[in-house]
């Protein structure tokens, strides 16, 4: 979570956040529209030049944010490929179906090209830019509010769990399968009541500071790049292009 929020803050692109927001989401259409083949396999493609050579984000840390969806595709499209039955005569029986394997391909394509451009827009905008632009929309407050509160919370839970397993390290609590499974634990029942008591104190504090509802934070308003603009059509319709020349 930290290594994200560090990358949208420090890119390439964090000072074109409507540029990359529309970027993105065209992309994401594109890839729930278009066949897989080559619709969303182009959508993916571009995806990657645009993080890695656009944006500048290094290739390892792209590719370790999108291993974690990409390893929940693949284990969730086993069952598409595979089917379990059992019968009293032959017992359990796994068979592979080549339609399921189609249907598979199609889900993973899909699916991975579509979390791909969601993937670039959290790495190369700022949630500041985006709250900025939501207020610009009208977007409710107490949505905002949540929002900004909610992803407040994230790095509570992850500094308050990264100090847990560090003291529980320290005393040798992970030095072998019972003790680590025991101290992990131990580590999730206090990260409750941890987090519950920095919850109170955030209370305190913006009742203290006069909070009424709303968190007033300085807008910075961003210039449109009209070349930037420009290529991010070009690149819809490149994909859009391609996609009707080759079906």
């Amino acid at each position: 979570m930290r290594l994200i929020d560090t990358w949208a803050n420090i890119n390439n692109w964090r000072h074109h956040p409507i540029e990359v927001i529309y970027l993105s989401m065209g992309l994401l259409l594109l890839a729930m529209i278009l066949p897989p083949m080559p619709g969303a396999a182009l959508v993916l493609l571009t995806v990657t030049l645009c993080a890695l050579f656009g944006a500048r984000i290094p290739p390892f840390i792209f590719f370790r944010v999108l291993l974690l969806p990409l390893t929940f595709l693949l284990v969730g499209s086993l069952a598409l490929v595979f089917s379990v039955s059992f019968d009293q005569s032959t017992g359990l029986e796994i068979a592979f179906s080549d339609q399921g394997m189609q249907t598979a391909k199609t889900v993973i394509l899909r699916s991975i090209s579509a979390v791909s451009a969601l993937i670039l827009l959290t790495l190369t905008v700022p949630l500041t830019e985006i709250i900025t632009l939501m207020r610009r929309v009208r977007v409710p407050n107490a949505l905002i509010e949540l929002i900004e509160l909610m992803y407040r919370f994230l790095f509570i839970f992850d500094e308050i769990f990264a100090s847990l397993l560090k003291a529980q390290s320290v005393r040798l609590g992970y030095r072998n399968l019972w003790l680590s499974y025991r101290s992990l634990s131990s580590a999730v029942a206090v990260l409750f009541f941890r987090a519950m008591d920095r919850a109170r104190r955030l209370e305190s504090g913006l009742e203290s500071r006069g909070y009424s509802g709303e968190l007033r934070v300085l807008n910075v308003r961003r210039k449109i790049s009209s070349r930037f603009f420009i290529f991010a059509v070009l690149v819809h319709f490149i994909i859009l292009g391609i996609t009707f020349i080759t079906i």
